[in-house]
């Protein structure tokens, strides 16, 4: 069979997410589901860089790409900027972030629509993309604060506009 340039580029993008993932799995936090623990999970929420399961994975869809970008690790593509969001974060990080205002036991609807939610998700994507992001990290209550989905899409549009221009995700 005679491979064209795009299939055998697709198996090099795979072959590269697979080590990535292999990597980060090496870490025991990534070897389970962020939001219910169950063991290997083999979907993401790519832009707040946590492993999730099939389960969770369907949660996460239903609150919109702007809360909680879903990837599966083994079906879709990665682009070096979702890698990149992946390997910057991580289920220990966000959960240890979520701990300092108490989110970590919130239901997963609250926890990811929160004031202190987007803050990460903006500050992880800065981070990947390499552009300084100064902002000071919410008060406890200001963090728990809950966002629609409309005021998070409005959000994340002005941070992409004010971004340097990069590949497409």
């Amino acid at each position: 069979k005679h491979f064209s340039f795009s299939e055998s580029k697709m198996e090099s993008e795979n072959v590269i997410s697979d080590l990535v993932f292999r990597q980060l799995k090496l870490d025991p936090e990534n070897e389970k589901c962020f939001d219910c623990e169950q063991a290997g999970p083999y979907w993401a929420s790519v832009n707040i860089g946590i492993f999730i399961c099939m389960n969770c994975a369907a949660v996460h869809r239903s609150m919109g790409s702007s809360v909680s970008f879903v990837r599966s690790l083994e079906m879709d593509t990665w682009s070096e900027k979702q890698l990149k969001l992946m390997a910057l974060g991580g289920n220990q990080k966000l959960k240890e972030f979520f701990k300092n205002y108490d989110l970590n036991d919130e239901t997963v609807q609250l926890r990811y629509c929160t004031k202190a939610a987007n803050f990460y998700r903006l500050k992880l994507r800065s981070t990947a993309e390499g552009v300084p992001f100064n902002e000071p990290s919410p008060y406890y209550d200001e963090g728990r604060l809950e966002m629609d989905p409309e005021q998070m899409a409005a959000v994340e549009e002005i941070a992409e506009s004010s971004a340097p221009e990069t590949q497409n995700q």
